[in-house]
């Protein structure tokens, strides 16, 4: 199926613009009259947006959605779907509802359309945009499936809540740890911009050697303030190069935070949790194992844990079972790994799934909670100790003019 742009006259005479999924121009042509409009204007491809609404990339890739505008769009679609509103009504009033968030909006647009032309809701949002994740597509399609959509889309949306709580208490939580920076940046900015220009050319005059903090901060003032615009663009350049590397220094650095004490087990969790969630999701929507582990084979897993899930899915594909697979290594948390196997022992595997998803959550939430409250005062006191040295030592040098003028 491809995309079709159009542009057509309605039978009152006004100008509509809009999509259809076809199999060629004629079957697309057929479509739109099928609406009652008549065209006047066709080309394969979508809609072009406007220049300002196009999204911006360092790595040419088109983001996902954020996992907030993900949420949002799931909770709503469904409580409207549980009202047994048709599948393309939910998406219009969702659409509807993502005004002034383009993306999301001009996304849902398209699977709206998609699915008033015949297609699956999973497929619609294929379709539409690669802003929806394909494993949220994926849970999608397997709900569909098993004539099971409106409780898997609602299990979706409290995933991706909980998921967004977690998320919104940390911001919450480092909003202190940030406004303590921002102070600590502004008291060495005036000591560096300020302080310092002031009491050296004292030191100068009385022929006295000033401190070398003193100098070593004037100097980078005067680096600062006679090259500003090199200093903006080399830091331009640096956020740009890290924005597009980000991907492979993660690939770099994650197996060296898994052997780290506690940090790998931290991160354990994470990975299980996900693990876990995404074959709930899967399995409670009606999919075999199989079909489960080949969705997570597709997905963002980090470099250890797709190998560990491509040689899972091979060992159940010969007879397997999941937890003997999973237990050749230790990149499983070890709770989870408990409930698997009793889940398997007992035939109830998507619920045993579901159970050490929300229990490694809580896990997750109760560590960085612990962890967010030590940061706070490790940040005061380094902070604070920096900032006091470098107030000290300036007071130093005061005072030194001070035994100078008597």
């Amino acid at each position: 199926m491809s995309r079709f742009a159009y542009r057509a006259l309605t039978i009152a005479g006004e100008e509509k613009a809009g999509e259809v999924s076809a199999q060629d121009e004629a079957q697309a042509l057929d479509l739109i009259a099928r609406q009652g409009l008549t065209p006047v204007w066709l080309r394969s491809g979508s809609q072009p947006l406007p220049w300002w609404q196009r999204e911006f990339s360092f790595s040419g890739k088109v983001a996902p959605l954020k996992p907030s505008e993900m949420g949002e769009f799931f909770t709503s679609f469904a409580a409207l779907i549980e009202a047994k509103l048709p599948l393309a009504s939910a998406l219009g009033h969702c659409e509807r509802q993502a005004k002034g968030r383009t993306r999301l909006q001009s996304a849902l647009a398209r699977a709206r359309l998609s699915v008033e032309n015949g297609s699956t809701l999973a497929q619609g949002l294929r379709d539409a945009a690669p802003v929806f994740p394909e494993r949220w597509i994926a849970v999608i399609q397997s709900g569909e499936q098993a004539n099971r959509l409106e409780s898997v889309v609602r299990r979706a949306a409290e995933t991706l809540a909980s998921e967004e709580r977690r998320r919104r208490e940390i911001r919450a939580a480092l909003i202190y740890p940030a406004i303590l920076l921002l102070m600590s940046l502004l008291v060495v900015g005036m000591v560096i911009f300020y302080l310092s220009p002031t009491l050296l050319p004292v030191f100068t005059s009385t022929g006295r050697e000033p401190p070398a903090l003193l100098v070593t901060l004037n100097w980078l003032g005067e680096v600062l303030h006679m090259h500003w615009l090199g200093a903006i663009v080399a830091l331009t350049v640096l956020i740009a190069a890290a924005s597009a590397l980000r991907t492979r220094y993660k690939d770099w650095l994650f197996p060296i935070l898994l052997r780290t004490p506690l940090v790998g087990a931290y991160f354990r969790r994470i990975e299980t949790a996900q693990i876990c969630q995404t074959l709930a999701l899967m399995m409670e929507g009606g999919a075999p194992l199989m079909q489960a582990l080949s969705v997570l084979r597709g997905g963002r897993l980090r470099g250890p844990y797709r190998t560990l899930i491509e040689e899972t899915s091979d060992c159940v594909a010969a007879g397997g079972t999941l937890t003997s697979a999973l237990q050749r290594s230790d990149l499983i948390d070890p709770t989870a790994m408990i409930l698997i196997a009793a889940g398997e022992q007992s035939d109830r595997l998507p619920t045993s799934l579901r159970s050490a998803a929300l229990t490694l959550e809580g896990m997750i939430s109760q560590t960085t909670s612990q962890f967010v409250r030590m940061l706070t005062p490790i940040l005061t006191l380094l902070l604070g100790g920096s900032v006091g040295a470098l107030i000290l030592s300036t007071v130093t040098a005061i005072m030194d003019l001070n035994e100078i003028a008597f």
